[in-house]
């Protein structure tokens, strides 16, 4: 009886042992611990990025369609000057185009794109501003090159925010064949037929990422399809 009860004594574990196995099971639940949260932040930081991709990819995209679909038409400032329906510098364009595709009802409309500041969120935008196209009417054209109708106020569309866009130019070529890029188009007859410029991505910490610069070429550049009735 007393060899069979210290047989049974030595087959269970000692007190030291019992610490030293909890030990060791601490030490792999902290390893897990970590290596799971650090999975967790690889795994944010990912998303974000590619969130932030796909962002990126969605703004080019929308200006590339809504850009190449832009129509030009002859039209009459108040002054009484004949031009084409197209005005733009290197840090804004007025355009002619249909309402972007997600909402096209059909009609044309007066587009401003443009960088604005807002205050209340403190953080730079790209908007468009619009109002609808009017055949016949004169067009105004004020000190910041704004294209639009005496007494109608425009709305807004926000095309993105914490992006600027910069670095404008337009490629044209004259009766002549000549070919040029200008950094500024004014009150013409003519039609740009290559526009490229660069989105500035900034951040929330005022962090500035220039994107790689666009181009698009207006599908109707070359085309008289849509001719205001009343500047025939």
């Amino acid at each position: 009886m007393k060899a069979l009860s210290g047989s049974r004594l030595r087959s269970g574990f000692t007190l030291v042992e019992l610490q030293v196995a909890l030990l060791l099971v601490s030490l792999m639940a902290v390893l897990l611990v970590g290596a799971l949260q650090l999975s967790s932040q690889t795994w944010t930081k990912v998303t974000d990025k590619q969130d932030l991709s796909e962002h990126r990819f969605m703004v080019a995209r929308m200006l590339r369609k809504h850009l190449g679909n832009m129509r030009f038409v002859r039209i009459r400032s108040d002054d009484s000057i004949i031009m084409t329906s197209f005005l733009g510098d290197e840090e804004q364009l007025n355009f002619v185009a249909p309402y972007p595709s997600f909402n096209n009802d059909g009609e044309l409309y007066w587009w401003h794109l443009k960088n604005y500041w807002d205050a209340d969120r403190e953080r730079d935008m790209l908007v468009m501003d619009y109002q609808p196209y009017l055949p016949g009417e004169p067009v105004i054209i004020d000190s910041e090159g704004n294209m639009g109708y005496e007494e109608r106020v425009p709305s807004r569309l926000d095309v993105a925010e914490g992006f600027q866009l910069s670095d404008v130019h337009y490629y044209s070529r004259d009766s002549m064949g000549v070919e040029s890029w200008e950094d500024q188009w004014e009150p013409s007859t003519a039609s740009p037929l290559v526009i490229r410029f660069t989105l500035t991505e900034i951040n929330s910490d005022g962090v500035e990422t220039e994107l790689p610069e666009i181009a698009v070429a207006p599908r109707f550049a070359s085309q008289r399809l849509y001719a205001d009735p009343g500047n025939q």
